[in-house]
């Protein structure tokens, strides 16, 4: 609204059956008389009108975009599964996400109960079934002396509260909730975390990229495309807590080997 655009809020569009959706959508399209129209992931596209850009956050299902007339994958990863899973190669096309963070200085560690000569080591995530969160908890388990920041909000807080206070660390572990300063976060850790079991992409590792941060990452389709293990950061198996814990702590002991990690993804970001 600031830079001038028309900003039109119609959550009823997606809470009525398809067909429904499409009409009100369209009375806007019709009103508005727009050069093009994007639809972003599947729910967009199935009340889209005909003739849409459908953008592809993830890997989704072929049956919503029968209407969009162009295709946009955000890695080479999901273009090549769409040609694959049948869309007309000729009508997809790539235009890679990218990281945008606050300028600013590094979070207080003291004012998020964090001793200045502590390890720390930063989750950035809904806290979701999908972001394997779980999973840390149990790695952070064998990591003494690390404390995790997770900063994000979702369905698995009491849960997860209940599990580090089982596992013994939730002296260990901050639940910062929502937040708008990753970049200030970032900056002030020593490793970002991606544990997640499902990431199509994960803009989330090339923020950590941007800020000079070495990535830990599980093997989900998004960061096993994006990262190279060794070189521009560790990847372990999905749900596999001693090999999450084996690589964060070779990570926080191994000084030359952070530095070496975040040196060669800044230049792979840029």
């Amino acid at each position: 609204r600031a830079a001038g655009v028309t900003v039109i809020e119609d959550a009823v569009a997606y809470a009525l059956p398809a067909p429904l959706g499409r009409l009100l959508v369209a009375r806007h399209v019709a009103r508005l008389k727009p050069r093009a129209v994007v639809a972003y992931m599947g729910r967009a596209a199935a009340v889209a009108p005909r003739g849409a850009i459908g953008w592809f956050g993830g890997y989704y299902d072929l049956k919503r975009y029968r209407r969009c007339r162009r295709l946009v994958a955000i890695t080479p990863d999901m273009q090549a599964d769409l040609a694959r899973r049948g869309a007309d190669p000729s009508l997809i096309h790539l235009i890679p996400t990218f990281a945008r963070l606050e300028e600013g200085e590094a979070v207080d560690r003291a004012a998020l109960a964090t001793p200045e000569d502590t390890k720390v080591i930063l989750c950035l995530a809904r806290l979701h079934p999908k972001k394997g969160l779980d999973t840390l908890l149990d790695a952070l388990a064998a990591v003494p002396g690390a404390v995790l920041w997770l900063a994000g909000e979702g369905e698995l807080r009491g849960a997860l509260e209940a599990q580090a206070r089982r596992l013994g660390i939730m002296d260990r572990v901050r639940f910062l909730g929502w937040r708008e300063d990753k970049g200030a976060l970032l900056r002030a850790a020593d490793v970002l975390v991606v544990p997640s079991r499902y990431e199509p992409f994960g803009t989330v590792v090339i923020e950590g990229w941007q800020a000079g941060v070495p990535v830990v990452a599980a093997r989900a389709a998004g960061p096993a495309a994006t990262i190279r293990d060794g070189e521009t950061g560790l990847l372990v198996p999905v749900d596999d807590a001693p090999a999450l814990a084996a690589a964060l702590r070779r990570v926080l002991e191994d000084r030359m080997l952070a530095l070496s990690l975040a040196l060669a993804a800044k230049e792979e970001e840029a």
